[in-house]
């Protein structure tokens, strides 16, 4: 009587739901994108921008849809419309940046940026396809997966000529018992089933342009997301108890006052537009609808700049006002700045000690695909340097440049210096003469 009693109860009292593991969040939702977590119990639900990202996660985008996950380390996949990804395996210790990420993508276009564990460790993260896996070492990679089952990877992130003072990266592939490394930016390999992964060849501008997963910055409304209700990834504080999520995958966690401020900045650095300094995430998140080629600049010529100290005397009560005449290209698709005729120049005259003063900073290009923290660039001149910062406005990101510049010339006491702070606004499309 005992043994049918308790099989009765089994039956009629379903176990208890397996407790869910936040990882992540998703942001810049476009279009319908669902999320199936297999613990039981557990039913699909849409994935709308801000909404947390769970262990084991299985993540579908449908036709036209595209999305972006960052999850706690500040790793980031990017997926395209009709693709499907797992997130199979993810252990992170926040305070040592250890851990690991193993990911599975069976269907559609794809990127990945490393965060903090694959840079301390990039053997610590995994990319399982249908043919062969990849292993990304510091660096931006995407793919897509082709009708036959091969699979198009390729490195798009910093090489080893970057001039944005990045770590270079590289992406290995391995197939049929065999590895091959891409270290050049723009370079890919395809892997076909059972066979091992071909040379590394150059792509083309049209093939690059098919890997173009970035969605647009203000398409955050998933398909079935009220209107206005747009909590992006810096709204997850509920990201947030760090503590929590590391130790239930597995990583041993120590208290920490900040670990939820922590995670929340690791989420808005990637997609909260905040008024003020932006992060190179929300440079990444420009809006490119009206700016479909992704290609604009910041332009500012007018006064800003003075000298302060002439051999010895103060020389800017003398009235006159330096000139500032700053240009610099940003194209928000390709993820660069700087190049062309980018450049920062100031002069000004001090008639009280008759000294004049000009010089010319040139601004190199370079790639913000994989940068992190504050959008900031670094110039330097003959005797100046400059620190431009990238400003959010308004709910927008990057909409104008903020550059500080000092000039510094001989020694004391006949030591000549000036400073100014300048505000560029952004207008889309190349500079003239591009």
């Amino acid at each position: 009587m005992g043994p049918i009693l308790f099989s009765l109860l089994i039956s009629v009292f379903p176990r208890a739901e397996a407790a869910l593991t936040q990882i992540g969040a998703a942001a810049a939702v476009h279009g319908t994108v669902s999320a199936l977590a297999p613990e039981a119990g557990q039913k699909k639900r849409a994935l709308l921008s801000g909404k947390t990202v769970y262990f084991k996660d299985s993540v579908t985008t449908g036709p036209g849809a595209k999305l972006q996950i960052m999850l706690l380390d500040q790793t980031v996949f990017t997926l395209g419309p009709d693709s499907e990804m797992s997130l199979d395996e993810f252990v992170y210790d926040p305070f040592t940046d250890t851990g690991k990420v193993a990911a599975q993508v069976t269907k559609g276009v794809f990127r990945f940026v490393t965060g903090k564990i694959a840079r301390k460790k990039p053997s610590a993260m995994k990319v399982k396809l249908p043919s062969g896996t990849m292993g990304i070492r510091g660096t931006i990679a995407g793919g897509s997966i082709l009708p036959d089952g091969s699979v198009l990877l390729a490195l798009l992130g910093p090489g080893a000529d970057n001039n944005a003072g990045e770590r270079p990266g590289a992406i290995d592939v391995t197939n049929a018992g065999v590895t091959v490394s891409v270290n050049r930016p723009g370079f890919a390999v395809i892997v076909r089933p059972g066979q091992p992964p071909s040379p590394p060849f150059q792509m083309t501008p049209e093939q690059l342009a098919q890997l173009d997963t970035k969605p647009k910055a203000e398409a955050g409304a998933g398909a079935g997301e009220p209107k206005g209700a747009q909590q992006d990834a810096k709204q997850t504080g509920d990201l947030g108890n760090a503590k929590t999520i590391a130790a239930a995958v597995g990583a041993t966690v120590e208290e920490s006052n900040n670990t939820s401020e922590n995670a929340a900045q690791a989420a808005q650095d990637f997609d909260g537009i905040v008024d003020g300094q932006a992060t190179w995430g929300n440079a990444r998140a420009v809006d490119l609808t009206p700016i479909p080629d992704g290609k604009a600049h910041y332009f500012y010529n007018g006064p800003g700049f003075n000298l302060t100290l002439c051999g010895g005397a103060q020389c800017a009560g003398d009235g006159s006002a330096g000139n500032a005449n700053f240009t610099m290209n940003i194209d928000f698709k390709n993820y660069t700045f700087g190049g062309g005729n980018s450049f920062f120049s100031v002069s000004d005259d001090d008639t009280i000690n008759s000294t004049s003063i000009s010089d010319t900073l040139t601004i190199s290009q370079g790639s913000f695909a994989s940068l992190s923290g504050p959008a900031t660039i670094s110039a330097t001149g003959t005797n100046s340097t400059a620190q431009i910062a990238l400003q959010n406005s308004g709910g927008n990101p990057a909409t104008s440049a903020r550059v500080s510049i000092s000039f510094s010339q001989g020694s004391a006491p006949s030591q000549t210096t000036g400073s100014g702070t300048i505000t560029a606004p952004r207008f889309n499309g190349a500079a003239l003469g591009q």
